[in-house]
């Protein structure tokens, strides 16, 4: 059966309305599966491959309404076990409500938890992917320090993870943005932040 883990904050995640998740499932969920809009992206493709050729269990980090790497995966190994994570509950009923919907599907097992409390043991997981899931966090660099801590903490020594992040270039016109639909920035937006890169490195990946 599909996982389901009620473990971490919702404030961990994007606060997703009911309209949020009535436009995913009328628009975004099906697209994902059907549309391979990112294998158009090289680099996308090379990482896709490259987590393909390890032929392990594979777990998508902060899944968000697209599944990260999951569908491109199982589109091609429809038998690669694969668990997409969400701290969103409401995104994650919604995926499995979609899977139940549509069973012709490859098997997807589906949790919510925050990457900030992984309730998996020190050093168990092969494979993390991750696009744009480990930047998602709205805490800013002690946010990442914190994700990247479990995601380290739980990876096996030879494990990898797999990620395609981005940097915020022109915060300026985000914090203009936020002041003029009167809402607090995110931390991201009101520090100076490190490269991923640099972060990485800071928690022991070797990049």
């Amino acid at each position: 059966d599909d996982v389901f883990i009620m473990k971490g904050a919702e404030k961990d995640a994007d606060c997703f309305d009911a309209d949020d998740i009535h436009e995913m499932e009328e628009h975004r969920f099906d697209k994902a599966w059907t549309t391979p809009t990112l294998q158009r992206n090289e680099i996308y493709k090379h990482i896709l491959e490259c987590v393909l050729d390890e032929n392990k269990p594979v777990v998508d980090i902060a899944t968000g309404p697209s599944m990260g790497f999951i569908p491109a995966i199982k589109t091609k190994k429809p038998s690669l076990p694969c668990l997409a994570f969400d701290a969103s509950g409401v995104l994650i009923q919604a995926w499995k409500r979609f899977f139940i919907e549509r069973m012709k599907l490859p098997k997807v097992d589906l949790a919510q938890f925050s990457m900030f409390n992984i309730p998996f043991i020190d050093e168990s997981i092969d494979i993390f992917t991750s696009y744009l899931g480990i930047g998602s966090t709205r805490n800013g660099e002690k946010g990442y320090d914190k994700a990247l801590s479990e995601l380290y903490r739980t990876l096996k020594p030879n494990g990898k993870i797999f990620a395609i992040e981005g940097e915020w270039i022109d915060k300026n016109s985000f914090l203009e943005l936020f002041l003029r639909i009167n809402q607090e920035p995110w931390q991201c937006f009101k520090e100076e932040g490190r490269t991923w890169k640099e972060r990485f490195e800071a928690h022991g990946f070797e990049i």
